[in-house]
């Protein structure tokens, strides 16, 4: 990342200035809790090894992180703007949703986004569906990472409901979509059982009443009509799995001049009907 944010004549890598710039919000919920030095090597030491593979020519696939999209949204990619501004809106709604003691308990989940690696998806779809549930109101966060056994797999988030006082497991399944996958509604419903059905089978169900998994697709920024071909699909087959929820999908939509992020139900990924990033005081 440059710091092109800050001084156009500068290039250094900066990864403080790049977030400080694009994500504050950020840096405000973490409130200082980053070893910057530390995170600063980790990340000059893989794109070393990045770099050294493909001067010996090996095939690899470099995946999207947080840093890539604000090292291109510093040399002007509008799309990659728009999503940092989503990414700091998340953020900001957490800071206003989330009370002092719900504010610790999702530290490890931002210090896992920061982390430059093949999971920036897996963390940020988290932290958005957490968003979405705690705009509503009616829960408050009780867990991460919650075992219902002592070795069994960890659900990502506990919940309880603020009226009835029962218990809600989230599991957020982040799935990152494929052309090859969506030709027709049988490949499309194979590809979709099979991610569903494996995070299904991780977790022991077993007497979890109010358990539900919750898929994020992400189609790209610069590839929509994955997105849109789910969308048909989910429309014209009614596809469904027990305990599974409705996609949630980002997108990006464009109504004259204005362009709208927006997170939330496949099936409603068209319209500009809500404003689920403007929660309110309570």
């Amino acid at each position: 990342m440059t710091n092109k944010s800050k001084n156009n004549n500068k290039t250094s890598f900066d990864i403080k200035a790049g977030l400080e710039f694009y994500t504050p919000s950020l840096l405000e919920l973490i409130s200082g809790d980053i070893r910057w030095n530390s995170l600063t090597k980790i990340l000059e030491d893989r794109f070393h090894n990045y770099a050294q593979r493909h001067n010996l020519g090996e095939r690899f696939h470099l995946r999207t992180t947080l840093y890539s999209i604000a090292s291109s949204a510093d040399k002007g990619d509008e799309a990659n703007i728009q999503f940092l501004s989503f990414i700091d809106n998340v953020f900001k709604s957490l800071i206003i949703v989330l009370n002092e003691n719900e504010k610790q308990l999702i530290k490890k989940n931002i210090a896992d986004l920061l982390e430059y690696d093949e999971k920036f998806l897996n963390y940020l779809g988290e932290l958005c569906v957490l968003n979405s549930i705690m705009v509503t109101g009616h829960y408050s966060l009780e867990k991460t990472e919650y075992r219902v056994k002592p070795n069994g797999k960890a659900i990502d988030f506990l919940f309880k409901n603020k009226q009835t006082e029962e218990d809600l497991l989230v599991e957020v399944v982040n799935i990152e979509l494929r052309a090859d996958k969506l030709l027709d509604h049988d490949i499309t419903t194979k590809f979709l059982t099979s991610k569903l059905q494996d995070k299904l089978d991780e977790t022991d169900k077993s007497g979890l009443i109010n358990y539900v998994l919750v898929p994020v697709l992400w189609g790209g920024t610069d590839n929509v009509n994955n997105t849109l071909k789910v969308k048909e699909f989910y429309e014209q087959t009614r596809f469904h799995i027990d305990r599974v929820a409705t996609p949630r999908v980002y997108m990006q939509l464009n109504r004259g001049q204005a362009t709208y992020n927006k997170f939330g139900s496949i099936l409603n990924c068209l319209t500009i009907d809500d404003e689920p990033l403007r929660p309110k005081k309570e």
